[in-house]
């Protein structure tokens, strides 16, 4: 009888197992296959990395490029603002120079009597009035509201406050 150390190694009869032996090139295969799938990993991560930031350097120029717009438009709108300010200015200054003109007394009196048809004064049509009286009579009803409604709407005012 043969004594074995290890029985489950111990092959008898017709229940023979296969030999399990290691295959060298199905690992080689396998190693390969796991470099190779962790290489397109890191080269897609790479593309990944480099796609993002052409993206994002994109949106920066898009934003910046979009900015510069609004800030045209509003140096535009300043460009215009300051065109109206001096067209202004200029008429103002036109405006005071023909009042100047057209208030001189010589001017005025030419005007009036030349287009206004009107006519000069004589000294007998000229009427003179003291403004020193005083010609109107204050009503202290008036100013003081009725006696009646005063009256009422203070002993409200009182009761409420």
């Amino acid at each position: 009888m043969i004594i074995v150390n290890n029985p489950e190694s111990y092959i008898n009869g017709n229940t023979v197992l296969k030999p399990e032996f290691d295959d060298y090139k199905q690992k080689f295969n396998n190693n390969k296959k796991l470099q190779n799938q962790k290489i397109r990993e890191r080269n897609l991560k790479a593309k990944m990395t480099v796609v993002r930031n052409i993206v994002i350097a994109f949106l920066l120029g898009v934003a910046i490029i979009w900015r510069y717009g609004i800030v045209y438009n509003m140096q535009a709108n300043i460009n215009s603002l300051d065109y109206n300010i001096k067209e202004t200015i200029a008429e103002n200054d036109s405006l005071n120079i023909k009042l100047a003109t057209l208030s001189n007394l010589s001017t005025l009196e030419d005007v009036s009597t030349k287009k206004l048809n009107m006519v000069r004064m004589d000294s007998n049509q000229i009427v003179y009035s003291d403004l020193s009286k005083n010609n109107f009579k204050i009503n202290k009803i008036v100013l003081s509201g009725s006696k009646s409604e005063s009256g009422f709407i203070d002993k409200i005012m009182k009761l409420l406050f």
